[in-house]
């Protein structure tokens, strides 16, 4: 039987007055002995903004402008998404016409030395207006204390897609466990990915500043009939839940030590559909939210691999 008892607590970090604020919000959820914590970093806070995409402008241009910013993950978490916030549609710049485009924005995640871990693509509708870009679907692991930097740029600046928007900022150097990171590149889309070009204020001795940023990601610990934790002494795979779905589940493991692993979704024919996951994981409960969109209705198998045992269940999409 599935049964919830939610409950919540919030904890603020702010100055008053002209300093800026930002938050860390925790959302707790207990169902059957499993509590998954939701954290959440939003610094939202300045006036100021940065141009970001390309330029068409003669005697300026060509030439693509990306955003990045470092932040302090504090607990072991899934990362589930990362956002900047933006402030108009992508169009040419002077346009009179101010019309939206449809884009593709990359999202590139690495580690404090600015070793690439992850690489995630959105694609963005002529309908957006401006607000918050979000990258969802990240599913990935961090240990606590862990600084992660964050740049995004625009696929296409230099050739085909030569739009602009402008990213906001705080002037202040407000979030105080991170960094702004800049980059202007002139010469092809290989010189946005060279991670020895960015720069942050402290390269050139500026007062430093941020990029508003929005970064959520789950905790969950498992319980036992005292409400006391504990760490996984077994390999398990537990069953999706909902299932049947339409269109996104859950699919929940554990891992008794950290380890590569792999989570794989196959048809009915054994044809792999979907690589969910492949990395190293820590020791711990593990939650994967797996979203089938872009599947027909139908019977499936996700597999886990992981310190060289199989395991596999099966669920069922309806839509």
């Amino acid at each position: 039987m599935k049964c919830y008892n939610p409950f919540s607590k919030s904890i603020y970090f702010m100055k008053i007055g002209s300093v800026p604020k930002y938050f860390l919000v925790t959302i707790f959820l207990l169902c059957n002995f499993l509590i998954a914590q939701n954290y959440e970093i939003k610094f939202e806070e300045g006036a100021g903004d940065k141009w970001f995409g390309g330029d068409n402008r003669i005697g300026v241009g060509l030439r693509s402008l990306g955003a990045g910013q470092s932040v302090l993950i504090e607990s072991d978490i899934i990362l589930n998404s990362f956002s900047f916030n933006l402030t108009n549609p992508f169009d040419y710049c002077e346009n009179p016409e101010y019309q939206g485009h449809a884009v593709t924005l990359i999202l590139n995640i690495r580690d404090i030395s600015g070793t690439l871990i992850q690489t995630e693509q959105l694609d963005l509708p002529d309908t957006f207006s401006g607000g918050w870009v979000t990258w969802t679907n990240i599913n990935l692991n961090v240990r606590a204390d862990t600084t992660l930097i964050f740049t995004a740029y625009l696929a296409g600046a230099l050739d085909t897609h030569q739009y602009n928007s402008f990213i906001i900022r705080d002037n202040n150097g407000g979030y105080l466990n991170g960094a702004a990171y800049d980059h202007d590149a002139v010469t092809s889309e290989a010189e946005m990915e060279n991670w020895s070009i960015w720069w942050n204020d402290a390269t050139y001795g500026y007062d430093p500043t941020d990029f508003n940023f929005w970064l959520q990601g789950t905790i969950f610990l498992k319980t036992d009939v005292n409400n006391e934790t504990y760490l996984p002494t077994s390999f398990k795979l537990f069953q999706n839940y909902p299932n049947p779905f339409n269109p996104i589940t859950t699919i929940s493991y554990e891992l008794s030590t950290e380890t590569e692993i792999e989570l794989t979704l196959f048809d009915l024919d054994g044809k792999i559909k979907k690589l969910l996951y492949s990395g190293k994981q820590f020791a711990g409960q593990h939650l994967y939210t797996f979203n089938g969109n872009q599947l027909t209705s139908g019977v499936y198998f996700y597999q886990l691999k992981a310190n060289g045992k199989t395991t596999t269940k099966k669920l069922l999409l309806l839509k």
